[in-house]
């Protein structure tokens, strides 16, 4: 379960003892964006380390064989790619690192439990993470911003 600001359930978690995921603090859909940046970035840089095996390469060659040296032109086209593959990671990093900031949700966000909360429920709140261990009735779950953890009260 995600939300952006809070959740204010009955009851959360299964008897069966079934892993439940509650999320709050930040909108879901800025993360997939994020997460699908990171796969793009991850890609890329991919790349990079190809075109970094390839000219190591081909520097070998040009020493072995100087009449390669007409063969320049598509080494400059390689730099040129890897420059242009370089500049579009800085720029994804640039892009993820402001999605992230927007991802945020500043006010306070709460989980409230009116009836029961069950074991193996794991509550992140932005980046603060905390799992249930024991059944719980009428609780809720905060951030506590000093020390950076989830933080237990009353409903």
């Amino acid at each position: 379960m995600y939300a952006q600001r809070g959740v204010e359930v009955r009851s959360i978690g299964s008897e069966s003892g079934v892993k439940t995921f509650v999320e709050v603090g930040s909108d879901f859909l800025i993360m997939k964006k994020i997460a699908e940046i990171d796969d793009e970035i991850a890609f890329t840089q991919t790349s990079l380390r190809k075109i970094d095996d390839t000219l190591k390469a081909i520097a070998v060659a040009f020493k072995k064989n100087p009449q390669l040296a007409a063969r320049a032109s598509l080494v400059k086209q390689a730099f040129a790619k890897r420059e242009e593959l370089g500049k579009r990671v800085r720029i994804m990093a640039a892009k993820r690192t402001d999605l992230l900031a927007q991802s945020r949700e500043r006010d306070v966000c709460l989980v409230k439990v009116s009836g029961r909360c069950h074991p193996d429920v794991q509550i992140k709140i932005r980046d603060a993470r905390t799992v249930t261990d024991n059944p719980r009735d009428a609780v809720r779950f905060y951030e506590d911003r000093k020390d950076g953890t989830v933080k237990t009260g009353a409903y």
